[in-house]
């Protein structure tokens, strides 16, 4: 049917303006010259009257001429109204496709990493400064799956959005590459748990000396966070009124 469709569109706009406005110009002044009766038709049916006793109107002039104008502007509200309805079926489709499109990326995206876990990612942030090494994991993941050239949205806000999700995702794993370490030191795990500069806190390996280098590290990370607190926000509203998901 989409294909169908994208004929009609092509086909008129072959025609559009250039062919069927011509073919309606000329009916409907036909239709009015028969309605006027101008002298060149009375002459005609003056000479078909007398050599072939035949008249091109039947002495019915402003009917014909009245049918004729109807004929010509019915012929053009068709092809216009036939247009728009093959443009907004092949509109809808291609949103469609758009759509279904995008929300693939998301579930793909949202299986790495959902609005939930990262709540929990940022909560124990705050509140322990530590992070499991599975989830660095799957933040560092989200960031490849949506940077790929072949999982860009197709909606520009979304995908605008994305970019702005990614670029502060990217700046927390830096941070944490820079100042998160295991601990504690023996862990054996493979899902270990990394923490923020264990050896400045003084809960940890570090001593009441080191307070003022880890309260500015703490501070620092807080500004991290914020903005992929902010930017995911902004990214996952994008993503409702889009895509309604």
């Amino acid at each position: 049917m989409e294909k169908v469709f994208s004929f009609v569109i092509k086909l008129i706009e072959v025609l559009k303006p250039k062919f069927y406005n011509k073919i309606t110009w000329l009916i409907v002044v036909f239709g009015l010259s028969l309605m006027t009766t101008p002298l060149w038709i009375t002459i005609l049916n003056a000479i078909l009257g007398k050599t072939l006793d035949l008249s091109i109107t039947n002495d019915s002039d402003a009917l014909w001429g009245f049918l004729l104008c109807c004929l010509g502007l019915a012929y053009h509200l068709l092809n216009t109204s036939l247009h728009e309805v093959a443009l907004s079926v092949t509109s809808k489709a291609t949103l469609e496709k758009k759509e279904l499109h995008d929300k693939s990326i998301f579930i793909q995206l949202n299986d790495i990493i959902d609005e939930d876990t990262l709540g929990y990612i940022i909560y124990y942030l705050r509140s322990d400064h530590s992070l499991y090494r599975e989830r660095d994991e799957r933040i560092r993941n989200f960031v490849i799956k949506a940077t790929s050239s072949s999982n860009s949205f197709l909606c520009k806000d979304i995908n605008d959005k994305t970019k702005l999700l990614c670029e502060s995702l990217t700046k927390f794993g830096h941070f944490v590459d820079e100042h998160f370490d295991m601990y504690p030191y023996n862990q054996s795990s493979d899902n270990y748990r990394i923490c923020l500069a264990p050896q400045l806190n003084f809960d940890r390996a570090g001593s009441w000396s080191d307070s003022a280098a880890y309260g500015q590290l703490s501070d620092e990370m807080e500004v991290v966070i914020k903005e992929v607190e902010n930017t995911y926000q902004g990214w996952r509203k994008s993503v409702k009124e889009k895509l309604y998901v």
